[in-house]
């Protein structure tokens, strides 16, 4: 009740133009999705000069997310896979866009596998993400697909704590190429390249019968900008 209030004030003011309204912008965020793809969509939002906005931002299991957006908890759920939906729920899902996904690692562990990239990988360590996520499928079918067989160091649920074990020398982790550029800045780490023919698919969810929020529509937006087709 208390949700439906707030979006009944939001599209009130949203309606008539209100100049001192606060967009409550409420986003739900898959365990499994890359926070800095994450970050780097909703800041299309957050730094909107157009509209100011009142951010909250929970990460969970992409089933329990959406279904808390059914019930007016979040107004936009983002996550790595397609969700199922109950045919009388009134939600939309779509994919957003797409990246390729490129293996990066340590300098001096680097220096070891650059060469003959990607096909010394075998006994090369590598941190992959935990099981249930679809990044973690797609490297283990490209894997398999080309015949290598790389030591599995760590599997790590968290992407923070994935690329951090990797800035240490851990192992050789994932990246999605949209966060490539920002990683090298971040982690002083050394980019292998693309693993061809890998591409990771990011989907929006979110409520059919809402009127168009703004906040929601700028990360729309910024999603078919930097994401790859």
């Amino acid at each position: 009740i208390f949700s439906l209030g707030t979006e009944l004030i939001d599209s009130i003011a949203s309606v008539s133009g209100h100049p001192n309204h606060v967009y409550r912008l409420r986003v739900g965020v898959s365990h499994h999705l890359p926070k800095l793809l994450a970050h780097q969509l909703i800041s299309a939002a957050t730094e909107c000069e157009d509209f100011p906005i009142h951010l909250v931002c929970l990460q969970g299991e992409a089933s329990a997310l959406v279904a808390d957006l059914a019930v007016h908890h979040f107004d936009l759920v983002l996550t790595d896979q397609p969700v199922s939906l109950a045919s009388d729920l009134p939600i939309e899902s779509h994919m957003i866009g797409s990246c390729g996904v490129h293996l990066m690692a340590a300098p001096e562990l680097a220096a070891r596998y650059r060469e003959g990239f990607p096909k010394n990988l075998s006994n090369a360590p590598i941190i992959l993400p935990d099981p249930d996520s679809k990044m973690r499928q797609l490297l283990e079918d490209y894997f398999h697909q080309e015949h290598i067989h790389p030591h599995v160091v760590a599997e790590l649920g968290d992407s923070a704590l994935l690329k951090s074990f990797g800035q240490h020398g851990a192992g050789l982790f994932p990246v999605p190429s949209i966060a490539v550029p920002q990683v090298i800045n971040q982690y002083k780490v050394v980019d292998f390249g693309p693993l061809e023919g890998i591409t990771e698919h990011i989907y929006a969810s979110y409520s059919a019968s809402k009127q168009n929020n703004p906040a929601v529509d700028a990360i729309l937006r910024k999603a078919h900008e930097v994401l790859l087709h």
